[in-house]
């Protein structure tokens, strides 16, 4: 039985039937028709992800707006950073930094002979969940770190503490210099 305008739709969610996952539909004003489900991070709250047909056939692309929302721009550079090795580590999804949010796109390919796109969407909600777990922490390492971590640069693996009788050693060995002049000056005179 077809509910939905575009076929993949239809064989997704008799996949999501089958596999009994929890799931929703939603229409937009543009037309498009999406599937969608919530998905519980590990450490961190829900997300939803939908399923949205992107054209005629087995067009389908799966997206996640507002992974991390209200970035902050002082941590812009740190949150790309975080993007970049994600991508560079996991083949699957693409992770990018919008004006305020972290996005995660997914884009199937396109074939029209495509009878098993549910049994890839079921797949690629599994290996997504995995990913999310993952990713979402490094988020919220780049998010809330006092300052970028990098193993090259001595100064950021210094504790507050070292820096602090760093300094007291610096004021000791002043005093000690113009201790020692003065006492030279005074046996002179």
């Amino acid at each position: 039985m077809n509910l939905y305008e575009h076929r993949a739709l239809n064989l997704i969610k008799e996949a999501f039937l089958k596999e009994d996952i929890d799931f929703s539909v939603k229409n937009y004003d543009d037309g498009r028709e999406a599937i969608s489900l919530f998905c519980s991070i590990e450490c961190g709250s829900q997300v939803e992800i939908h399923f949205i047909s992107l054209g005629d056939g087995s067009d389908i692309g799966m997206r996640i707006w507002g992974l991390v929302r209200s970035t902050p721009d002082s941590k812009r550079s740190e949150l790309i950073e975080v993007c970049n090795d994600i991508n560079n580590e996991y083949r699957y999804l693409v992770f990018n930094l919008n004006e305020d949010w972290i996005n995660v796109e997914y884009d199937f390919l396109n074939s029209d002979e495509d009878k098993d796109i549910g049994e890839k969407a079921v797949t690629m909600l599994r290996i997504t969940y995995g990913i999310l777990d993952k990713a979402y922490g490094l988020f919220m390492k780049a998010l809330y770190s006092s300052s970028k971590e990098s193993g090259d640069d001595i100064e950021n693996d210094r504790t507050d503490s070292e820096r602090i009788l760093e300094g007291i050693d610096l004021v000791l060995a002043c005093n000690r210099k113009r201790y020692t002049r003065s006492r030279i000056l005074q046996s002179r005179w």
